[in-house]
């Protein structure tokens, strides 16, 4: 899927089977992409141009922690 202003188009977004995204990617380049966990929830969340983020959740499928992370290679 692509988000246009004025019929430019300034970010682009993959999705899963499940409606879940995947990747994006803005008009400038920058690059992220998403996993979810079996109960369509956001695990992680990779922007290649700052750090990883990490979601834990509970049971019932409360966030309990956000933990923010370095950029992996």
């Amino acid at each position: 899927m692509a988000v246009t202003n004025e019929g430019v188009e300034v970010a682009t977004f993959d999705h899963d089977a499940n409606g879940n995204i995947l990747h994006h990617e803005d008009s400038k380049g920058t690059k992220a992409e998403f996993g979810s966990d079996e109960m369509n929830r956001l695990v992680t969340s990779t922007s290649f141009v700052s750090s990883v983020v990490s979601n834990e959740y509970d049971l019932i499928g409360n966030r309990t922690n956000i933990v923010k992370g370095a950029i992996q290679d």
